[in-house]
C-alpha cells in the first residue's frame, strides 16, 4: 500500500505505466500514515455512517439493536448530520430513484436505499 513506486497511495498519474511524481518530502512519515483498510487508517474525513445490520448481526458479539444507542450517542456528540448535496450526488440520486431504490432519510440503514454522506461537520462553521 505504502511503496512510493507501486503502492495504492502514490503521487502519481492515474497511468501507472508513468513514473511517480517528484515529492520533496521531508519527513517520510507523512506518506506511513496512509495505511489500507481497517483499524491502522489515520484518515478522517469525517464520514459516519452505520454498518448494515446484516454486517453486526450473527457476526458480532452484540445485535445492532443492542448497538444502536452506542451509534446514538456517538452521533449525538459529534454531532453527526447529512451532508449537503453535491450536483454529482443529485445526479446518483436521480438514478438511484429511478431504478426504484428509495430515499433513506434516518441514520439508521434497515433498508437498501440512498441518502446524503453522514458526516460529522458542523455547518454553522462553514455558512458565515
Amino acid at each position: 500500500m505504502d511503496d512510493l513506486i507501486r503502492g495504492r497511495f502514490r503521487w502519481g498519474p492515474a497511468d501507472r505505466r508513468r513514473t511517480p511524481w517528484f515529492r520533496n518530502v521531508p519527513d517520510r512519515t507523512l506518506l506511513w500514515q496512509t495505511a489500507g483498510i481497517g483499524g491502522g487508517t489515520l484518515h478522517y474525513y469525517a464520514n459516519s455512517p452505520r454498518a448494515f445490520p446484516e454486517a453486526i448481526d450473527g457476526e458480532w458479539p452484540i445485535s445492532y439493536r443492542e448497538l444502536m444507542p452506542y451509534y446514538e450517542k456517538v452521533e449525538a456528540t459529534l454531532p453527526v448530520e447529512f451532508a449537503q448535496t453535491t450536483t454529482k450526488e443529485a445526479l446518483f440520486y436521480f438514478g438511484a430513484k429511478k431504478a426504484g431504490f428509495s430515499q433513506n432519510r434516518t441514520l439508521d440503514v434497515v433498508s437498501t436505499g440512498y441518502r446524503p454522506q453522514p458526516n460529522a461537520i458542523v455547518r454553522s462553521l462553514f455558512t458565515k
